[in-house]
């Protein structure tokens, strides 16, 4: 008799979606429709180097380039359908622009509020790149090494350039990887899907499994777009190792299993004393659902 599986309630849902938003490597924001933050994760704090009360202070307009003429067009579109997904220029700390990748969607919450959520992902790296073909060799190799992720330009399925992090990526020497077919650096088993979407020709951001020198399968994120070098059609790809980010993906989905199965009562608290979540075991015990727990003081919990 096949086991019957676990049965996640609202309040197991809200358990995994925090661990998840807090442990994403991508920038993660809910906003309000007026442009108000509600909240942001550690990688939204790290990219714009701010706290997460300060990204609620600003609000959207203060991360933002009030100059980029895409984002009332994106604002708009994401009104109309209810999502957008494209490029446009958020702020630094400095006030420099930076382009990255968005992907927003309007949701509504239990209640009926509305709100919706950004993901922002930095594309420096892929700007650089798509930059560097359009410079001078020398200038190429500085802007390509001067990328966090692996850059790869690849023509016909051979490779013909790429920088230091993607052959370190890939346990491979710099110099040993122009002319090799880039389909070597993909699991036997994905490489067909991988050569659809090469062929393609589009823009396109997708999950797979890299294959290193030394046959170890790595998770790897890549997006990538059509350009030119030479004078004919080619790819430029950024390429990122989300190896570690799935294990921990893994490792949080089997320790949220055992927080809602747990007897005990498991419960979360922000530095400020703050409950964060709220297990089915702590409700049993002290009589308060998640509902009324979640975001009060663990004062709650201590008998006057």
């Amino acid at each position: 008799m096949e086991p019957t599986p676990p049965d996640f309630s609202y309040r197991e849902s809200d358990f995994l979606y925090k661990a998840l938003f807090d442990s994403s490597l991508d920038a993660v924001m809910i906003t309000a429709p007026e442009g108000r933050i509600v909240d942001a994760n550690a990688a939204a704090c790290a990219l714009f180097g701010r706290t997460a009360d300060e990204l609620r202070r600003l609000g959207r307009a203060g991360i933002i380039d009030p100059h980029d003429p895409r984002v009332p067009a994106a604002i708009a579109e994401r009104r109309r359908t209810g999502r957008f997904i494209g490029e446009i220029n958020f702020l630094r700390t400095t006030g420099e622009a930076f382009t990255a990748e968005l992907s927003s969607a309007i949701f509504r919450t239990a209640s009926g509020d509305e709100l919706s959520t950004m993901v922002i992902r930095d594309v420096s790296a892929r700007k650089l790149a798509e930059q560097a073909l359009r410079s001078s060799e020398e200038t190429h190799r500085g802007l390509l090494e001067a990328a966090f992720d692996g850059i790869v330009i690849h023509q016909d399925g051979a490779i013909v350039s790429a920088n230091e992090a993607y052959a370190t990526m890939f346990g491979y020497r710099l110099v040993d990887l122009p002319g090799r077919p880039v389909l070597d650096l993909v699991a036997p088993e994905a490489r067909a899907w991988v050569a659809e979407k090469i062929a393609t020709n589009n823009f396109s951001s997708y999950a797979t499994v890299g294959l290193t020198r030394d046959g170890t399968r790595i998770m790897i994120e890549t997006t990538a777009r059509a350009c030119v070098a030479n004078g004919r059609p080619a790819r430029v790809a950024a390429v990122r190792d989300v190896t570690a980010r799935e294990r921990n993906h893994q490792e949080l989905m089997r320790l949220a299993s055992i927080v809602t199965s747990s007897d005990d009562a498991i419960i979360g608290k922000t530095l400020s004393g703050v409950i964060s979540t709220w297990n089915p075991a702590a409700e049993h015990i002290f009589g308060y659902t998640a509902e009324e727990a979640v975001g009060q003081p663990m004062l709650l919990l201590i008998p006057e």
